[in-house]
């Protein structure tokens, strides 16, 4: 299948392919498999820019340790940092987020989730994630930040392994 620059978009979080709604990780999934060929699209694809999901419940020093490693070792790779907050999330760390918002402007998203638990939180952001790959970090350093440019690194030799 081909489509052109009419029927798909790649910039939203919903695509429009033949005339129905196709999220965005979908369209993904089937560009890596070839099942639909769009030469613009795939081109986007290619260049590989990343998403850092970061849920926060009661992370504070943590959070904002997370988000600077990442951002001293990989600024030029990712994209946006989007921050998952819900009902629980204590008000020390909205302030901290809060500063985060300010300090880096436009490149850090805050979301305020729906869906129940971790998982509805990781749900939600797979639809709203702008880059082409998503990583997954623990707001307290349970996932080291400082294994982010070994996973970018793979993801550029291997980009349809991850």
């Amino acid at each position: 299948m081909m489509i052109n620059e009419k029927q798909g978009r790649f910039k939203s979080s919903t695509s429009i392919y033949q005339g129905s709604k196709i999220s965005l990780p979908a369209l993904k999934k089937c560009l890596y498999q070839g099942k639909i060929r769009c030469p613009s699209l795939w081109s986007q694809m290619q260049e590989n820019t990343f998403t850092v999901i970061l849920p926060v419940v009661n992370e504070t020093y943590s959070l904002r340790q997370t988000v600077e490693m990442i951002e001293a070792s990989s600024s030029a790779d990712v994209l946006e940092y989007l921050i998952v907050i819900c009902k629980k999330t204590s008000i020390d760390s909205r302030k901290v987020i809060e500063e985060i918002v300010n300090h880096y402007g436009s490149k850090v998203r805050v979301h305020d989730q729906v869906l129940p638990f971790l998982g509805g939180a990781m749900r939600e952001c797979f639809d709203l994630a702008k880059g082409t790959h998503l990583i997954m970090m623990a707001s307290d350093l349970e996932t080291n930040p400082e294994q982010v440019p070994q996973m970018i690194a793979l993801s550029r030799q291997q980009p349809d392994w991850i």
